[in-house]
Formats: structure tokens, sequence, C-alpha cells
């Protein structure tokens, strides 16, 4: 369910009821409900949002426990325990929102005590406020990718599941609204596989590891590339060069690589540099005129490095477009465009590079996906074939 699909649904829904928004980290889930809650025309009431995996003592979710004096009919009086209400409880007796995020992957009596928020609608001996809404999220736990506990059928259907997954054009006009860095909206829209990511497959394919030995952990997501373009933005603040050169473009991979992973910032860093020139790769490969392009590809030939990583996007944009390539074991005409066009770019470019990149990111894909889409680019020109099996008896 996308996010105009889901916002209409909970506008329907009963107060009393608890919605559990399942879907991947960093797609939005936090931010359908602070909207909802910040709309007039919505629900219109304050948000409170805790996080499962950050309560450390079930303590901070229900209050604690204090003596008091209380007196009975006869003016007697004894002592008694009640619980104080936590931080988080209003203190005016407005209806609120509370949003219970990463419900599993929370501590069991922390978890206990959040299903009995969502089931109730109150914590031991208080209720909270009459129209008051309770909020549930967590992320999925039959991909195995997320360290989380399911719930069981019991806990299960005292909540409405739904699963969210947000449309990209929905990504994209909300990152238009908060001034995202066009640059990342272009690349994610030109490249929609890396907008949310793969984190086994960003693994496998990149093989990249720190200094630990360790492969690198981060893997995009809507959530990341929001948090580089706003470190971009600031290091632009501080130097408006800070991105250009080799240098320029090392430091903007580094930076990258620690929000959406090495694979995908080398790739992003390759076409932040060409972003604007009009040399990316769906323009070459695409292209009706080959010399309207040409004059690029020979501003790019004077530096090899920069030859290199646009042969890598070049090689992951048809990964992208891979489906579009051939209809069955039909080439489409679509497909026998881009292997003309990167017969021609292959050829365009020094023989030692077109081997590296023949050798490097031919094998490299075809070894990660399993799929057969390098014999089949090569079958839709033969020029292809014969000029890398060429540069293989020449020994480059």
């Amino acid at each position: 369910m996308n996010i105009a699909h889901l916002k209409e649904e909970l506008l329907d829904m009963a107060p009393e009821h608890t919605p559990m928004i399942r879907g991947r980290h960093g797609t939005g889930k936090t931010e359908v409900i602070r909207q909802l809650c910040a709309d007039p025309n919505g629900w219109n009431m304050r948000c409170c949002e805790l996080q499962g995996s950050q309560l450390s003592d079930v303590g901070d979710l229900i209050g604690l426990m204090q003596i008091i004096d209380v007196k009975d009919e006869e003016g007697n009086v004894h002592k008694e325990s009640a619980w104080v209400p936590p931080y988080w409880f209003p203190k005016d007796g407005k209806p609120f929102c509370l949003f219970l995020d990463e419900i599993n992957r929370a501590a069991p009596p922390i978890k206990r005590a959040m299903m009995q928020i969502g089931n109730d609608h109150r914590l031991l001996n208080f209720s909270l406020p009459e129209g008051s809404r309770v909020v549930c999220a967590c992320n999925p736990s039959d991909d195995g990718d997320y360290d989380v506990e399911e719930f069981d059928d019991a806990e299960n259907d005292r909540y409405w599941h739904v699963e969210f997954t947000p449309d990209a054009e929905e990504a994209f006009d909300f990152w238009r609204s908060i001034g995202v860095v066009s640059a990342i909206i272009e690349y994610c829209q030109r490249n929609r596989s890396d907008l949310d990511g793969d984190l086994k497959k960003s693994a496998k394919v990149s093989g990249t590891k720190s200094a630990s030995g360790k492969k690198n952990p981060a893997s995009p997501s809507r959530r990341s590339w929001v948090r580089l373009s706003k470190d971009m933005k600031r290091a632009l603040e501080r130097n408006p060069q800070a991105f250009k050169g080799t240098a320029g473009m090392a430091r903007l991979e580094n930076l990258a690589a620690g929000w959406v992973g090495p694979t995908v910032a080398a790739n992003f860093a390759t076409f932040y540099s060409q972003y604007g020139t009009g040399l990316t790769p769906d323009a070459v490969l695409l292209a009706d005129k080959w010399s309207e392009v040409k004059p690029l590809i020979t501003d790019l030939k004077s530096s090899t490095v920069d030859t290199i990583r646009f042969g890598e996007s070049a090689v992951g944009w048809i990964m992208e477009n891979e489906d579009k390539m051939h209809s069955g074991r039909k080439i489409t005409d679509f497909g026998k465009k881009v292997a003309k066009n990167l017969n021609k770019f292959m050829r365009e470019i020094l023989p030692e590079e077109a081997v590296q990149i023949a050798t490097t990111q031919f094998d490299k894909y075809r070894k990660a996906t399993n799929t057969g889409w390098v014999g089949m680019v090569c079958a839709a020109s033969p020029e292809l074939t014969d000029y890398l099996t060429e540069l293989a008896d020449m020994d480059i």
C-alpha cells in the first residue's frame, strides 16, 4: 500500500483501532504519521514517538511506582502503591497520537507493555485520553534482513495489518518539497533499484570491505539518501568546490559510501560529476544521433578514472533496464539500440579501458546476479562481440 492509500485508510479508521504498519527501514512510515498528525484536515493532534529498540526499561514506557497516602471512608490514612504516568503521557488531558515504532525490536517486557497500549489504549491504572490514537510500526520478519521477533496469532488479531510499499514518485515529490539535492533525485529516478536498495545484493556485488575486514554495512534507503543530501549541502555551503575534480569526487564517494554503501556511492559520484553535462548512461546508450554524444565522450577520455567510472554506470544502467532489452528470447528494438551504442562507446574509448570495463564490470554483474544479459547484449550487437574478442586476442 502506498502513502496516499495508507493515509486514506487511516483517516477512515476508528480511533480505538490500532494499525500495524510493516515496511522496510527508511521508507517513510514515521513521516506518514507525522504528516497526518500535523494536518488540520487529518488527525490534527500532537504526535509522540517511542521506539521499542531504544527503551531500556519498561519503566520508560509505563512509568514508575510510588507510595502514596490514601484516606479510607472513615478518614483513616493508609499507604498504597500507585503508578506515576510516564513523561510522555499528556498532562493536559487532550487526545494525542502515540506512535510505537520498531515494536518487534523491543525487549519482551517492553513489547508486552506496548501490546497492552495498542490493544486497550490503557496502561495499568490509567487510560489514554478519549479520542487518542495508537499506531504501531515494525520491520518485516520474513526476509531475513532484520533482527526482529514475529508476533503470534493471538497478538496479530488485535491489529489492522498493512504492508507499506510507497511509490517511488511519492518519494521524489516529497524530496523536492524538502529540498533534497537535485542530483540525488535525478540519480534515483534513473536507478530505481538504488532508491531502497537490496542489502544482500549490494554486499554481494560490491565485495568492498572496511579496514576491519567486514563488508561496509551501509545500504541505500530513502532515509539514507535524505541524510546524504543534508551532508552534501553542508559541505557545499562551506566550500562550493567541495566535490569538483578528482579529489572532490573521491570526497563525495567517501561521504556517500557511509550512507548508501560503496557500490552505489561510486555510481552516484560518477553520475554527480557528469550531472548537468548531458553525459549520462541513458543519453549515450539511447542516442539516436551518435554525433551529438561523441563530443561528450571525447571530453570524458581525458581521464581514465572517469572513463572507467562511466563504463561502470553504463553497465549498471543496462542491468536496471534488462527487462526492456528482450521479450522472452527475442531481442527488442530497445535492446538492439542499447547494444549498438554500447559497441560505439567501447570503441570510442581506449582499448585498455574497454578491456577493464569488460573484464571487471561484465564479469562482476554476471556472477552477482546470475543472469545472461551479457550474452544477450553481445548477441544484439555482433560488432561488440567481435571487438571484445579482438581485444582478448590482443592480450591488452
